[in-house]
């Protein structure tokens, strides 16, 4: 039709009578049985890419002039500005949300959107739970290596965290070396197997450093929501103390926040 027309020309087009237009005669049939015949369209148009159409109709011929159209055009140019502005802040906040490294969320994305699951285990008592991972030895890699290679570490366990946890799942980058993930629906006992789990598929991996085969492990704490979680900043805390408590029980294990 006549939005099709304008798209195709990328042109805003006026028509009097859309039923003596010839050109729609074998591009739709069924236009004589429109029953407005009185059409302008503009496209919503930035640099050559359609953001979509505006189309004004009325049921008689002749009713819009090239006065109407200039008005619609205008519109279109500031509506197109509107949705184009609206899209890069939302791609702004979306940055300024992921890490740059791994693509995954950051400590920033994770307290915002950790901090909803929360409150909606606060109001329906959904079980919720949060792992806490940190990479073993990075800082002898760092040292020994240098720091792309610990950034091959971490990237490498971050596309572990991909493969193995699922898709409702808050896997974030918190910082440094340290991965939270958050479990929604979640119970303790099956977080700790999801932890476990991770922790297995993470050592069968390892990355290419300089010739040499460097294996990676972690060491995870986990704690769970309970009825005197308010903030997902406490969740955090009890899951880095049990972390905290598998780093000193030798590394490479996970261990369960106890008060």
């Amino acid at each position: 039709g006549m939005a099709g027309l304008v798209a195709d020309e990328k042109k805003a087009r006026l028509f009097t009578d859309v039923t003596e237009e010839k050109v729609f005669s074998n591009r739709n049939p069924k236009l004589g049985i429109i029953p407005h015949k009185s059409w302008i369209v503009a496209p919503l148009m930035q640099k050559d890419k359609l953001f979509g159409m505006i189309e004004l109709s009325a049921p008689d011929a002749c009713v819009f002039d090239e006065n109407d159209l200039n008005i619609l055009v205008s519109f279109a140019d500031t509506v197109t500005a509107a949705i184009n502005n609206a899209q890069l802040h939302t791609e702004v906040q979306q940055i300024a949300l992921l890490d740059i490294l791994t693509g995954l969320y950051n400590r920033r994305g994770f307290e915002e959107l950790g901090q909803r699951e929360v409150n909606r285990s606060i109001r329906t008592s959904a079980p919720l739970s949060l792992l806490v991972i940190d990479i073993d030895s990075l800082k002898q890699v760092n040292d020994e290596y240098g720091h792309s290679a610990g950034d091959q570490l971490i990237y490498e366990a971050a596309e572990c965290c991909r493969r193995v946890f699922r898709q409702i799942d808050l896997v974030t980058r918190y910082g440094g070396d340290e991965f939270a993930i958050l479990l929604p629906d979640t119970p303790l006992t099956h977080a700790r197997e999801a932890a476990e789990r991770f922790r297995q598929a993470l050592k069968i991996r390892s990355v290419q450093i300089k010739g040499k085969e460097i294996h990676i492990s972690a060491s995870i704490g986990v704690a769970g929501f309970s009825s005197e979680t308010k903030t997902i900043q406490q969740l955090f805390e009890e899951a880095d103390a049990a972390l905290y408590r598998a780093k000193t029980n030798g590394k490479d294990s996970t261990c369960i926040y106890e008060k």
